[in-house]
């Protein structure tokens, strides 16, 4: 079943959020909060409620260039990565593209 936004109950930093997180890296909070303009307290309530709905999972971090445990955090999950990509195409990249023009001038891929 492909998840579907409702658009609706999503605000603005809940979807410039889960365009920024990854289905395969955690990041820290205040790189995303950078990264979206969101504050890091509405960061970490948003990537919170979003593990609660079963769209993130939070466990340990590796470094692999450096093959240690770089800490705990948060990632997009399967359920969360098919809301991520129904968001895109509902919002559209209209709306996203000046994030990822940001993001990409600041050397972030």
């Amino acid at each position: 079943m492909r998840a579907e936004p409702d658009m609706v109950t999503m605000t603005d930093a809940q979807v410039r959020i889960i365009d920024r997180m990854d289905e395969e890296l955690g990041y820290p909070f205040r790189d995303i909060a950078s990264d979206t303009r969101v504050p890091e307290p509405e960061v970490r309530r948003v990537i919170r409620r979003f593990h609660d709905a079963g769209w993130a999972e939070f466990g340990t971090l590796y470094n692999q260039d450096e093959a240690k445990v770089a800490g705990r955090g948060y990632w997009l999950n399967g359920r969360g990565s098919d809301l991520k990509y129904a968001v895109r195409r509902h919002v559209g990249w209209a709306v996203l593209w000046p994030l990822a023009s940001t993001l990409n001038a600041g050397g972030c891929e």
